[in-house]
């Protein structure tokens, strides 16, 4: 019910301010879940219960008040963990688990493993981002083992952002492309890589 007022709401008296909200936040004290704002037709199953690290879910909304609402944390999840998918033109809001999949992995590394469809792509390209404005890191290297998954993820990664990720053709072009510090994220194969690495350039 709650979902559905904001879209009688967003339709017919309150668009023009809703145009500046970007995460919604519905509740009835009991249940409470959040979801990104879109100018498209928004879709209740983009509305996500909030955890803890350990996956626990906050449904109070008083509990969820203190842990999602406090200002460092809204900002974070405004300024770093909305993604624009350039294609659809749609603005999405990652999920607790991708959340804290990447908070951990800025700090310690790992990997990232799930089951289809769980959003692997956009966890993985929210880290790739956010790894590449640390000044520390020259380049991100997304390495993948297959053709078509080499595809399938480049064609996701440009959906987050718009040629943000270079292809390479060609050991050598992935040479280049190593050599070109304005390329600060680069998606290629492990084949490539190891070619690259074994070469004498």
């Amino acid at each position: 019910e709650a979902f559905n007022q904001v879209i009688r709401y967003k339709k017919h008296s309150l668009n023009d301010l809703f145009r500046y909200v970007q995460i919604f936040i519905i509740s009835n004290g009991i249940d409470t879940k959040y979801f990104a704002n879109s100018d498209k037709e928004m879709d209740f199953q983009y509305t996500f219960y909030w955890t803890d690290k350990n996956n626990n879910r906050i449904d109070n909304l008083y509990d969820f008040a203190l842990d999602f609402l406090p200002k460092c944390h809204i900002s974070k999840m405004i300024s770093r963990y909305m993604v624009v998918d350039d294609t659809q033109k749609n603005l999405m809001v990652m999920r607790p688990y991708q959340y804290y999949a990447v908070e951990e992995l800025m700090k310690r590394g790992g990997y990232i493993w799930h089951t289809t469809g769980s959003g692997k792509t956009l966890t993985s390209f929210k880290l790739s981002q956010l790894l590449s404005t640390n000044r520390e890191v020259a380049q991100v290297f997304f390495l993948v083992d297959r053709k078509d998954l080499d595809s399938q993820t480049i064609e996701e990664f440009n959906r987050f952002q718009k040629d943000t990720v270079d292809m390479t053709d060609s050991t050598d072009t992935l040479i280049a492309q190593m050599k070109d510090s304005s390329k600060k994220i680069i998606l290629t194969t492990i084949q490539k890589m190891s070619n690259a690495c074994k070469n004498d350039k």
